[in-house]
C-alpha cells in the first residue's frame, strides 16, 4: 500500500520564492518554489543547510526560570508574606521564641514548595522529550525516520494511519486521508483532506493538513505532503 505524501512547516521565515499561502497553489508549483523534488525530496546535505538557516521545527517556549527565581517565588505567597510580617513584629517586641517558630514555618513551607515545583518542571521537560513525535521523510530518494523538530521547508513527508502530523503540510498525493484536528478545532470527527488547491480558503482558516501542535492522523491509508514553510 502506498503512503500519503505532503510537505510540512516549521517556525521561522519562509524560503525565498515561497508563496505566503501555499494551499492556493498546485503541488507542483509549491515543489518548484521550495526547490525540492516531488519524488526524491531534498538531498540530506540541503536539508542540513536549511535546518541551520531556518532553525528547528519547534514552537517558541517561555524561557525556563532559573532555580533562584523558583526559590524566590516561594516567598511571594500572600500567606508567607503575612507570616514574615508577623515574625518581624514578634522580633521587634522581643518574643524570640515566636519569631523562631514563625520563621521555621516560613522556611519549611518555602523548601517544600520549591522541591515540588522544581520536580514538576523537570518532569514536564522529560515528558516533552518522551512525546516528541517522529516523522518519515524522503531525502535523497530514501525514506528515513527523523524527529519532527528536524523537519525543514521542502521536506517530503509520508503519512500513514495513526501518524502524528509534525508540521504544516501541503498535500501532494492523497488516498482517503483524514486528519483528527480536535486539538485545533474541537471537532470530534476527522476532517477529509485533498491535494487539490484551495484558492477560496482564507488564511485564517489554516487549511493545511496539519499543524505544529501535532495532530493525530486517523483513517488515513495514504498521503504524501511537502513542508511549505517555517511559520
Amino acid at each position: 500500500m502506498r503512503t500519503p505524501i505532503g510537505a510540512a512547516a516549521s517556525s521561522g521565515a519562509s524560503p525565498p520564492g515561497l508563496a505566503d499561502e501555499p494551499w492556493r497553489l498546485d503541488g507542483a508549483a509549491v515543489v518548484r518554489a521550495l526547490n525540492s523534488h516531488p519524488v526524491a525530496g531534498l538531498a540530506a546535505e540541503e536539508a542540513e543547510r536549511r535546518l541551520g538557516e531556518f532553525g528547528p521545527n519547534e514552537l517558541t517556549e517561555r524561557a525556563t526560570r532559573p532555580v533562584w527565581m523558583v526559590l524566590l517565588e516561594q516567598f511571594t505567597n500572600a500567606m508567607v508574606v503575612v507570616l514574615i510580617a508577623a515574625a518581624v513584629v514578634t522580633a521587634l517586641i522581643g518574643d524570640v521564641k515566636d519569631t523562631v517558630v514563625i520563621l521555621a514555618i516560613v522556611f519549611l513551607n518555602a523548601g517544600i514548595g520549591f522541591v515540588q515545583e522544581y520536580r514538576a518542571e523537570k518532569a514536564i521537560e522529560a515528558l516533552k522529550q518522551m512525546t516528541s513525535p517522529s516523522v518519515r521523510v524522503v531525502r535523497g530518494g530514501e525514506v528515513t525516520s527523523i524527529p519532527a523538530s528536524r523537519l525543514v521547508p521542502g521536506d517530503l513527508v509520508r503519512l500513514e494511519g495513526g501518524d502524528i502530523v509534525g508540521a504544516d503540510l501541503r498535500l501532494l498525493e492523497v488516498h482517503a486521508l483524514e486528519i483528527n484536528e480536535a486539538m485545533l478545532t474541537g471537532e470530534s470527527e476527522a476532517a477529509e483532506k485533498t491535494a487539490d488547491p484551495l484558492p477560496d480558503v482564507p488564511a485564517t482558516r489554516t487549511p493545511l493538513t496539519g499543524s505544529k501542535q501535532s495532530t493525530n492522523s486517523e483513517a488515513s491509508p495514504e498521503g504524501v505532503q511537502l513542508v511549505p514553510d517555517h511559520r
